[in-house]
């Protein structure tokens, strides 16, 4: 029967179907997937959840006042593209210079949620 958990799949991996908890060290022989997203061009609260890479997609000036969709503890890392810039906002997003910043182009900024706030890393 097909579905049932335990069962193998056509590669011959077990489908699991529910929450697990992993105690013991664990080996892997590849890299697993790894997704980006582009920020959608003018978005100024764009959408962070279940992923950690993203591409600031800006073509004219765009002001990030917050990344929606995030979970404490959940860090987001951004390449810049130059246009974009995150509003440093105490009870949102914190940036390592106390002041709103640009997003460089080709660099990567890196922040970290805590407590419901965005705070870059150093």
């Amino acid at each position: 029967m097909e579905g049932r958990p335990g069962d193998l799949g056509p590669l011959g991996a077990e489908r699991v179907e529910r929450e697990q908890v992993i105690e013991t060290p664990q080996s892997h022989v590849a890299l697993g997937k790894q997704w980006t997203r582009k920020f959608t061009a003018g978005d100024t609260t764009p959408n962070v959840a279940n992923l950690e890479k993203f591409v600031a997609g800006n073509t004219a000036s765009t002001n990030v006042t917050n990344f929606s969709g995030g979970q404490d503890g959940q860090t987001i890392k951004i390449l810049g593209d130059g246009f974009t810039s995150v509003v440093h906002d105490a009870f949102k997003i914190i940036t390592n210079e106390g002041t709103s910043k640009l997003l460089a182009a080709n660099k990567v900024f890196t922040f970290t949620h805590f407590d419901g706030v965005w705070v870059e890393d150093e």
